[in-house]
């Protein structure tokens, strides 16, 4: 329980006085449940005022929702304490205050390409030439096989609405690739939206929307350089230790291996 609990203290940046006081799984609902407290004779700071040394003066439970651990619905319970500041008076103690959400640019990226490949599929039923061209629209001229950017060259002149969605794509991987003030980032987001929505390409014109809808998270990007690459990597060795066991029955025994895995011990071999 301990190794568990000092794993997810660091995943979610728990310190103390706040501690993980004990973690359950709802196998039946897929849900990850992680309680969280606060040692006894605790003090706070006021959230208003900043002074320091609050005793607390009352709690009150409240729940989370956090994003998924394990491909499971993750919730956070807390004992939240308000706290009594002489110069404020009660105040409730804010246990994730100034957090906020940035969106990755590769999951951005992911997103324009799913509106690309929607362009594809409704050029296919005109064109039957873009058949079987899927994967050369979702990757970079760079990485295109010699054959593959001849055939790009070809169906860009075949169906200029695809040729327009890629070269979109391409612009805005500039963007992320070339811009690191946040300001020029945000003139440039600008720019791109309005010509997105100018473009005629429905999908294109729903993952502007959902840009916008979005638009302060991904914006957050450029200030806080923040990426889900390690994230991602390590829960592609989880989803492969999940297939190369053909699935868990406990959920302990799924976590024990996860462990395992990631310490990268060199275990002796016996013959």
């Amino acid at each position: 329980m301990n190794i568990q609990a000092n794993l997810f203290e660091v995943a979610l940046g728990i310190k103390e006085p706040l501690y993980i006081k004990n973690i359950s799984f709802d196998e039946e609902h897929g849900e990850l449940h992680i309680h969280v407290d606060f040692s006894r004779g605790s003090k706070f700071a006021c959230p208003v005022c900043g002074k320091e040394e609050c005793a607390v003066h009352d709690t009150v439970d409240k729940v989370w929702r956090h994003l998924n651990f394990f491909q499971y619905k993750c919730y956070i319970h807390f004992r939240n304490p308000k706290i009594k500041c002489d110069v404020c008076g009660v105040r409730q103690f804010a246990p994730f205050k100034n957090v906020e959400i940035t969106f990755d640019k590769i999951h951005v990226i992911k997103q324009l390409n799913e509106a690309i490949d929607e362009i594809r599929r409704t050029e296919t039923a005109v064109n039957p030439c873009l058949k079987g061209s899927r994967y050369i629209w979702l990757k970079n001229p760079e990485h295109l096989a010699a054959r593959q950017r001849k055939d790009l060259k070809t169906l860009s002149k075949e169906n200029r609405k695809l040729a327009k969605a890629y070269q979109m794509k391409l612009t805005l991987q500039d963007v992320y690739r070339t811009v690191w003030d946040h300001r020029v980032a945000d003139v440039s987001f600008q720019k791109w939206l309005s010509w997105a929505v100018r473009s005629r390409l429905s999908p294109i014109k729903r993952f502007a929307k959902r840009v916008k809808s979005h638009y302060a998270g991904i914006m957050q990007f450029f200030k806080s350089r923040l990426t889900a690459g390690i994230s991602e990597g390590t829960n592609s060795r989880i989803q492969e230790i999940k297939r190369r066991s053909k699935g868990f029955r406990n959920i302990n025994y799924f976590i024990s291996m996860i462990y395992l895995e990631a310490s990268n011990l060199l275990l002796p071999t016996y013959t």
